[in-house]
């Protein structure tokens, strides 16, 4: 991809003083494309808890068992979960965070009504954590953790099957696994997750910036169009984005920009590079030009 910047001598630039912006810590969900991630994911992890559910009375099970509630869980769990998948990119944030709590509480009482309350058990409570690891913040991890081991807790301490046996060492064992799952997963994603906040952060800088810069393919074709560049040339970022840059020559200045691209494509950079472009009125603007490469982490 290749960054053009361009300016005509008679622009005059009037400075804006922005107004101060608080620093806070910015929510997973709030990257693009997150909220709908996070909304399908936990639609369908309540969808196949229900059909876990069902596959659960399916084969043989305790004698324990109350059938009638677990039929019960997995209607909820099914229901929610399409309710959730058609709806739940509407409903406010919090919403998300009370599902995943809601879920852990559904998990809880299925394993309570299963007639099975075993060391293992506690690895259905990873769904939940590592959900949460992954799209919520820090605090709010802690919280959805104190959720999972507050009802994983209550299963232990209510269950007639953990009556004369100890609760604690399997609380703490199950707890500390999920605490160990939830950091692990959170360390993972943090580093990938800034990095896209760093260049989305970059993308809105160039976007507001009333400089023109314009990003391209190396083959020319605009990809990137800001509002510096609407703002000398006329054209929106709909009639430039797709279109090659040439788009923009004079006639009688046709074939510049292929050669100039030829050099860019072999590392050349170019600065102050005088030229001329028709803006949107067809006007011919005189224009100076830095021109530069930019290599991707693969080294393209």
């Amino acid at each position: 991809m290749d960054q053009i910047s361009g300016k005509a001598a008679d622009r005059v630039i009037e400075p804006r003083m922005a107004a101060p912006r608080q620093h806070r810590t910015p929510s997973p969900l709030e990257a693009a494309g997150a909220r709908r991630q996070a909304v399908r994911v936990l639609g369908t992890l309540w969808i196949l808890g229900g059909l876990l559910g069902a596959l659960f009375l399916a084969l043989p099970h305790p004698d324990e068992a109350d059938e009638l509630a677990m039929l019960g869980l997995i209607s909820v769990a099914l229901l929610g979960g399409v309710l959730f998948l058609l709806i739940g990119e509407r409903l406010p944030r919090f919403l998300i965070h009370a599902a995943v709590a809601v879920g852990t509480a559904v998990l809880a009482l299925s394993i309570f009504v299963s007639g099975d309350v075993t060391t293992s058990t506690v690895l259905l409570f990873v769904w939940p954590v590592v959900f949460s690891a992954y799209f919520f913040r820090r605090r709010e991890l802690a919280f959805q953790l104190a959720v999972v081991g507050a009802t994983y807790g209550a299963v232990l301490i209510a269950h007639p099957q953990r009556g004369s046996e100890g609760i604690v060492s399997p609380w703490l064992t199950g707890i500390a696994g999920l605490t160990v799952a939830a950091a692990l997963m959170a360390h993972l994603t943090r580093q990938p997750r800034e990095a896209e906040g760093a260049r989305q952060h970059l993308a809105e800088l160039v976007e507001a910036s009333s400089e023109p810069i314009i990003g391209t393919s190396t083959t020319g074709v605009i990809e990137s169009w800001n509002r510096g560049a609407e703002g000398l040339l006329g054209y929106s970022r709909a009639d430039a984005v797709s279109r090659p840059l040439a788009w923009l020559e004079p006639t009688d200045r046709g074939g510049e920009l292929d050669e100039i691209y030829k050099a860019l494509r072999g590392g050349v950079e170019f600065e102050d590079h005088e030229t001329a472009w028709l803006g949107s009125r067809n006007q011919v603007l005189d224009v100076s030009l830095t021109l530069s490469p930019m290599v991707n982490a693969e080294g393209s």
